[in-house]
């Protein structure tokens, strides 16, 4: 038997089958597996949920395949556009350490740089400050259908879609990869008094 839990700790699922793919072709044969064996499929990135959110229901364990996509890591900076593409499984901190090699960093910084890039935008989560959301740094999402087509939404192209992605756990569609925009690092320094 093969059980799952989130970072809570608190919601301990079993399931039927779990799958680390590495390439988008391994996305698409899960997909098409899971539809020809009538199987529902979850998505996780580094599992940091704590409410079960991306574990599948417990009352349907036969039927659940888990799809964790922490192996897709690959990043890709783009210095004439000065745009970041980055896979699904990618965490913040290694997109921060592929865009300081450039001098650039994200437009808006996660609260912890372990969480993957594709979960911070499937649960829409807000950045480290008050100023910005995090998904005011994406430009375009690429992901997979139910039925195993491979498209792309932004603001401008399927923009319905890309609002529902945002925030969509998964349920419309897989992200694979998102194309992200970046900001020049700044040098920062600390100034202090010493009270006596």
């Amino acid at each position: 038997n093969i059980y799952l839990n989130d970072i809570s700790k608190l919601n301990e699922t079993e399931i039927y089958c779990l799958f680390y793919p590495r390439t988008i072709n391994d996305i698409e044969y899960l997909i098409s597996k899971a539809r020809s064996q009538n199987k529902t499929i979850s998505i996780r990135g580094q599992a940091h949920t704590m409410g079960g959110q991306t574990l599948p229901s417990k009352k349907t364990k036969q039927i659940n395949y888990v799809c964790d996509l922490k192996y897709m890591h690959y990043i890709e900076y783009d210095e004439f556009t000065k745009e970041v593409l980055v896979e699904a499984g990618a965490t913040w901190t290694h997109v921060i350490n592929k865009l300081n090699l450039y001098g650039r960093s994200p437009v808006v910084m996660q609260s912890y740089c372990t969480f993957s890039v594709a979960g911070t935008i499937s649960v829409n989560a807000h950045g480290i400050t008050s100023d910005h959301a995090m998904v005011e740094s994406v430009i375009s999402i690429e992901y997979i259908d139910m039925n195993g087509k491979i498209d792309e939404c932004s603001r401008e192209k399927e923009s319905e879609l890309f609002s529902l992605i945002i925030g969509g756990y998964g349920l419309f569609g897989i992200i694979t990869r998102l194309r992200l925009k970046t900001v020049s690092n700044v040098k920062t320094s600390l100034e202090y008094i010493r009270l006596q």
